[in-house]
């Protein structure tokens, strides 16, 4: 599952999902509209959308049962967070801090089927949550909203409390392209060093991408 932040990488990275042989299902918070840009690409007709018309955790859970009843238990959950330079709102509801809070609401109602899926050896379950702070994990430009770097705290606690699941967060600079971008979320999916928690990616000119970690201690 992968909540919509709005940009042209949602439907990107959910088709590249698709091509790899999952099943996406895109997930969209109530007032994402207003982050949604208007020349992206729409997503595939054969991705189902889920569209929550309020913040309310009773409707998010009636959703997801349904999209459980309907596509099977969920294995995976990447929260994309919407890009924001602007300060932090002062109230839960506004802005990117609802998106915040509705990615810790969700997290909360999806960590049973992710738990149960990070069990069977089929595959393995993961919990991303993906912002746009500045690909340095906020120790670079600075020009950024701090909202989004609190999914780093709710990915420890979550890496902690589930041992069965892959948690990581991923900082992507704003001026990846959307190409780029998921790429950048398929490799750390895939990746085998179970003790990073935090990754970055900014463009490096003409050297490429550049990733950053925290280094883990042994």
């Amino acid at each position: 599952m992968i909540t919509d932040d709005g940009s042209s990488l949602a439907p990107v990275l959910a088709k590249a999902l698709s091509e790899q042989g999952w099943s996406p299902v895109i997930l969209c918070f109530s007032g994402i509209s207003a982050f949604v840009k208007k020349k992206r690409n729409p997503f595939s007709k054969e991705i189902p959308l889920i569209e929550l018309s309020s913040s309310a955790e009773s409707e998010l859970e009636t959703s997801l049962k349904s999209l459980t009843e309907k596509h099977g238990n969920i294995g995976g959950f990447i929260h994309l967070h919407p890009a924001s330079s602007a300060p932090a709102e002062s109230k839960l509801e506004d802005g990117a801090n609802a998106f915040l809070k509705q990615a810790f609401l969700t997290a909360k109602n999806v960590c049973t089927f992710l738990n149960e899926a990070g069990k069977s050896d089929s595959s393995r379950s993961h919990f991303l949550a993906v912002a746009h702070l500045d690909g340095e994990l906020g120790m670079g430009s600075g020009q950024f909203g701090a909202v989004g770097s609190g999914l780093s705290g709710l990915i420890k606690t979550a890496g902690v409390e589930w041992p069965d699941v892959f948690c990581r967060f991923v900082d992507l600079q704003p001026e990846l392209t959307a190409d780029t971008a998921a790429s950048c979320i398929l490799q750390e999916l895939l990746d085998p060093d179970l003790r990073i928690k935090e990754v970055g990616y900014s463009g490096s000119g003409k050297s490429g991408t550049r990733r950053m970690t925290v280094q883990p201690k042994i």
